[in-house]
């Protein structure tokens, strides 16, 4: 669905919580910036994104926000 059109509606938009925080709670990923993920774990933050898109959220956010190019 747009998201122009679902906005429109009642129902709140619920979006995913910490992404970086639930990385860092999967076994052997305490050290790593989640931001690497992306490419490093890309099954991780699929499996982390579905969890969220499983318990109601309607909108998930990339894993970028401090992603620099070192």
């Amino acid at each position: 669905m747009d998201i122009r059109t679902y906005l429109q509606g009642e129902a709140p938009l619920i979006f995913d919580g910490a992404t970086g925080t639930y990385f860092a709670s999967l076994p052997g990923h305490a050290q790593e910036r989640c931001e690497r993920a992306n490419l490093d774990c890309p099954d991780a933050v699929l499996a982390i994104h579905r969890a969220y898109l499983d318990a109601g959220a309607k909108a998930i956010k990339t894993n970028t926000f401090s992603l620099g190019t070192s």
